[in-house]
């Protein structure tokens, strides 16, 4: 339900249960910046795969790779389960909280911002930040409901940030970014493990390269489901 106070306004998006895996999982192809996703996804994998033909050290690298790219959109989708993102007019700042992260919030100034992108899909809609300067200490990311995008963007203009909004249309141009990023990365993923195992076979990952970051992604997607179903019943038990 939205939360306002006189100054502020509160957006939250629960994605909490195993149908939404889709939904987080695009959301998290779609964090950071379109030059961040083309070297990582596209132009990392590439350029291993191509020099494990020149020297066989590079095998167990370019194997591990898309294993640390599942890895990476395991974390971010996680990021997606059930945040709140309030904006504060009157302080002009954003802070960002997850339900079942102890209460830990991030608060953003407006006078960081460059701008903000609105990314809407059908339920739900992903925010980008873009910073004046670069940071990581910050969050990137952020997600509000979908019908309550004109709320957001008007409460973001409210305090002088510039937004824009672009709806993700799954038959738009294969030229249009977010459909590639969205849709691209589980073929690069998927290629680049068909094309290490066509290459050099099924050993190519049993390397720590591979295992260390494949234990980690099975753990982590463990405690994931473990938190999403205290996160269901708790909201059950609360009804």
């Amino acid at each position: 339900m939205p939360q306002h106070t006189d100054d502020s306004t509160r957006f939250g998006v629960q994605l909490v249960r195993s149908r939404d895996t889709p939904t987080r999982l695009a959301l998290a192809a779609l964090v950071g910046s379109d030059r961040f996703w083309t070297g990582f996804v596209v132009v990392l994998p590439t350029v291993l795969l191509l020099a494990t033909r020149l020297h066989h050290v590079f095998v167990s690298f370019a194997a591990g790779v898309p294993v640390a790219i599942c890895l990476w959109l395991q974390t971010m989708s996680h990021e997606f389960v059930a945040p709140c993102l309030t904006v504060d007019t009157e302080t002009g700042t954003l802070t960002t909280s997850k339900s079942y992260d102890s209460g830990n919030t991030s608060t953003i100034d407006v006078s960081d911002l460059e701008r903000v992108t609105v990314i809407r899909f059908a339920n739900t809609a992903l925010v980008r930040l873009h910073y004046s300067k670069w940071t990581v200490s910050k969050p990137v990311s952020a997600t509000v409901p979908a019908a309550r995008v004109p709320e957001f963007a008007s409460q973001l203009e409210r305090v002088g940030l510039d937004v824009s909004v672009r709806e993700f249309d799954s038959l738009a141009s294969a030229s249009d970014m977010i459909r590639l990023r969205v849709f691209g990365t589980p073929i690069a993923v998927l290629g680049s493990f068909v094309g290490i195992w066509s290459l050099h076979g099924p050993e190519a990952f049993f390397t720590d390269a591979v295992v260390v970051p494949a234990v980690v992604l099975v753990i982590f997607a463990a405690l994931s489901f473990v938190r999403r179903f205290r996160l269901r019943r708790a909201e059950t038990s609360a009804v």
